[in-house]
């Protein structure tokens, strides 16, 4: 699985969603969260949402950032793509495929109103890599323009883990790329809570829209 790697080279800090097991593996990847919510197999929406993820990074880091002179004062935009999320639960080091690591891969969709200067969405379709795909949707609030870049919250509570519900607060931090705003990328920083314990977003996690 290629994914986890694609943002590193590029962001300046780290969303897929990344959910760890607490031990227990429902796949070939160790600490995966067991069980197939959604009524779907174990990791196929992480797979489906794997290729177009890699091709829309290629695509939107191939941009140069937005110039500041060049942002839009007017209107709105709707950016829709996809986030990369890695999670430690072991509170030590980790790497991919160790027991309390795990990755998730979702489609994000964003709506940016540059006369408020303001950005709200969502974070919905959530997959992870060995795993169920969970149910519900983290709402994106708070979420501000300054300059060329943006900033946001994605906070709530998905479900279809077979060990209960997964508490998640995440910060979004990005900026807007080409000639006239034409897509945005950026990283995730922030907590999940599951099966009791609580882990940290990490590694390369981020997200890429486009409009």
């Amino acid at each position: 699985m290629q994914t986890g790697k694609i943002f590193g080279s590029v962001l300046a800090a780290s969303i897929t969603l990344a959910l760890a097991g607490c031990g227990g593996s429902s796949g070939s990847g160790g600490g995966g969260v067991p069980g197939g919510g959604g009524g779907t197999a174990d990791g196929q929406t992480f797979l489906e949402h794997d290729g177009p993820l890699m091709e829309m990074e290629g695509r939107t880091a191939a941009l140069a950032p937005t110039s500041t002179a060049a942002m839009p004062t007017t209107g709105s935009a709707t950016y829709d793509g996809y986030a990369f999320v890695e999670m430690n639960m072991t509170g030590g080091p980790v790497a991919v495929g160790d027991p309390g690591y795990e990755a998730a891969n979702a489609k994000i969709a964003l709506n940016a109103d540059f006369a408020s200067s303001s950005v709200s969405g969502q974070i919905h379709e959530v997959g992870v890599e060995d795993g169920p795909t969970l149910t519900g949707s983290l709402p994106i609030t708070g979420g501000s323009i300054s300059g060329n870049g943006m900033t946001g919250r994605a906070a709530g509570t998905l479900g279809g883990g077979d060990r209960g519900d997964i508490g998640l607060d995440l910060a979004l931090d990005g900026t807007f790329r080409g000639s006239a705003a034409e897509a945005v990328r950026g990283t995730i920083t922030g907590t999940v809570e599951y099966d009791g314990a609580t882990g940290a977003v990490f590694g390369d996690s981020g997200f890429a829209a486009e409009r």
